[in-house]
């Protein structure tokens, strides 16, 4: 009965594994780009050389799966075969014996298996997938590898960035690639009070509009967003494809809207900080 239990969980995680790397393989082939902004890179094709390192990842993911899980599954099932050849020990001597090993593989073991465990979750979780383009402790970039202990995300910059899965699965992360890859971006400015907002408005628009990443799925939108003692907050917000294009809109807008105010005569707000005249201590000493 037990082996036959064995034996069914066995080859459900088996299917489930299967499953989810065709799962990430199917997304990560249908990928335009794998890089999280667009730049002449070293490589000749770093989209398809990218893909290519994504998909060896997918593959030595799953085999080290395998080889982590298959052990975890089959240890218990021996020592429980071995119980009844336990008997022969003296009740006290396997009761420390087991409670010294126990303290002493929990203590060197704990990080592997709270990492390795973690790393399970995020394969088999689809919160991640390689390939996606995520922001990690203010980190952007895209997902190159979910071993069993870490994740690697290559930083937009390409530089890559190690962190342990536990920390990936305790700590906030946000996917630009989870479900789906619109962005709906927008971009923060300030304009003074003797602005006339109805020209702004119409100038952020056009901004947004002349920015070949801008995806027409709906008109930018302009919104006032507070009204401070300074000056106007703005937003002008328009939609992406995705996350890297929405990076190019932001930057292609901001330029855009600082030239259009520039060239007509609109002010945006600026800090002034008045300092105080203060006299010396010795010298107000003097004039009391």
């Amino acid at each position: 009965m037990v082996s036959t239990i064995f034996i069914l969980i066995l080859l459900y995680l088996l299917k489930q594994s299967l499953k989810a790397k065709n799962y990430q393989i199917l997304r990560l082939k249908n990928k335009k780009n794998f890089n999280a902004i667009k730049s002449d890179s070293p490589l000749k094709n770093p989209t398809i050389e990218g893909k290519q390192i994504g998909l060896d990842n997918i593959e030595k993911q799953f085999s080290v799966t395998k080889r982590v899980v298959l052990p975890l599954l089959i240890i218990p099932f021996i020592l429980l075969g071995m119980l009844p050849f336990m008997k022969q020990i003296p009740a006290t001597i396997l009761t420390f014996l087991l409670g010294v090993a126990t303290l002493v593989f929990g203590m060197l073991a704990k990080p592997i298996i709270e990492n390795g465990i973690s790393g399970l979750v995020l394969s088999y979780s689809k919160v991640i997938n390689v390939g996606d383009t995520v922001m990690v402790d203010k980190s952007y970039g895209t997902i190159e590898d979910i071993n069993p202990f870490y994740t690697i995300v290559k930083m937009w910059n390409w530089r890559r960035y190690a962190i342990p899965n536990i920390q990936m699965i305790k700590n906030k992360f946000t996917n630009y690639s989870l479900i789906d890859n619109y962005q709906w971006t927008h971009v923060e400015f300030f304009v003074a009070y003797e602005s006339n907002i109805d020209e702004v408005e119409r100038l952020a628009k056009s901004c947004a509009r002349q920015s070949e990443y801008f995806a027409p799925h709906e008109e930018p939108r302009f919104w006032v967003m507070e009204m401070s003692k300074e000056s106007i907050k703005c937003w002008i917000v328009a939609w992406a494809d995705n996350a890297t294009n929405s990076w190019y809109l932001q930057n292609d807008v901001r330029t855009n809207l600082i030239k259009a105010l520039q060239d007509n005569g609109i002010k945006i707000h600026r800090n002034y900080h008045q300092v105080e005249e203060q006299i010396p201590s010795f010298e107000r000493m003097q004039v009391q």
